[in-house]
């Protein structure tokens, strides 16, 4: 009687084969070798495709390839032409031109990329762009500069928090520099601190001259006669940058915190800011920058800032109207 198969696993080089250690690795099909590039009319005919759309960058198209390649599909009865605007290191907007001229141009049932990185990248998101039913996307743009900026300070017991204020210089500026003419492109930023009750606190306005930067300090300025006379634990921070002036050609801001957005004090973009604040890091506090950050500013809320800031400096005997911005940049220190 003969033994049946050991059913026992198999060690094979100190490996237990009852674990899985086999993979399956499926890869497209590669053609190379001296004049595969002729064979490109052959292979997209597989395809069915009738009219192509080749895809290369100005460098290669003068060598001749992508002609090449459309002599090719020619030869198999297929219609083609040829876009050179591949970008060297694709951008956004190149990529975009691509899928604009297919769109143009089109429709189109086949794609034929010629080069390195430039043609391919630039196919592989082209497809997704010129896809049937694509909608071209929304530009995407990003403002640094808007008028009206959020952010906050706090642990004011650890050390001074800053704000940083630049003007940079999107409503005009003197064209022989702030020595030479008249003003131009002054603008006013007009601070309001809150406390974590929601309540206005302080408010007051910075003159920026073009390219200026100047600070303000929390402890310094914004809480150290605040409205209720007492110093919060921290405070959210509004800025709303105006002209200074109609036109922008004001020397002062007199009450500016309280009319912004009037004929007076129009509001503009044109301002970029950064805070810099305590913060804890185990028992010890570490000071840290952060920019302010572009928010939405609604019609009540104007009217709720700019209402309340009008109050702080009519009934308020000085109390919550922050001190005079400082000419220049500073970090926040530690106490």
């Amino acid at each position: 009687m003969s033994a049946g198969p050991d059913p026992r696993p198999t060690p094979h080089l100190g490996v237990d084969l009852t674990e899985e250690t086999i993979f399956t690795w499926g890869a497209p099909p590669l053609k190379f070798g001296a004049g595969a590039v002729d064979e490109i009319g052959f292979e997209m005919a597989q395809y069915g495709a009738r009219r192509v759309l080749i895809l290369t960058d100005p460098r290669i198209n003068e060598l001749g390839i992508p002609a090449r390649i459309a002599d090719s599909l020619t030869r198999h009865g297929i219609t083609s032409e040829i876009f050179d605007g591949c970008h060297v290191e694709p951008t956004d907007d190149s990529m975009d031109k691509a899928a604009g001229y297919a769109r143009e141009q089109g429709p189109w049932d086949g794609f034929v990329a010629v080069g390195g990185g430039s043609a391919t990248v630039t196919y592989n998101v082209f497809a997704i762009l010129y896809a049937p039913g694509s909608t071209p996307p929304a530009p995407i743009t990003s403002t640094f500069d808007a008028a009206f900026q959020v952010s906050y300070a706090a642990n004011p017991s650890a050390g001074e928090s800053l704000i940083n204020m630049v003007n940079t210089g999107a409503n005009g500026d003197p064209l022989l520099g702030p020595g030479f003419g008249g003003a131009a492109g002054n603008t006013c930023v007009n601070v309001y601190a809150f406390d974590p009750s929601e309540e206005l606190i302080a408010c007051c306005s910075c003159l920026l001259t073009p390219n200026q930067v100047v600070n303000l300090g929390v402890n310094a300025s914004l809480t150290i006669k605040t409205q209720t006379g007492v110093v919060p634990a921290s405070v959210t921070i509004k800025l709303l940058n105006t002209l200074a002036g109609p036109a922008g050609t004001a020397t002062n801001c007199t009450n500016s915190a309280a009319s912004a957005g009037g004929a007076g004090f129009p509001i503009v973009s044109g301002l970029v800011a950064y805070g810099t604040t305590p913060q804890a890091v185990g028992a010890a506090y570490s000071v840290v920058e952060h920019p302010f950050i572009p928010a939405t500013l609604s019609a009540g809320e104007l009217a709720s800032i700019t209402g309340r800031c009008a109050s702080i400096i009519g009934n308020a005997s000085g109390y919550g109207i922050c001190t005079q911005c400082r000419p220049g940049a500073l970090g926040a220190g530690k106490r």
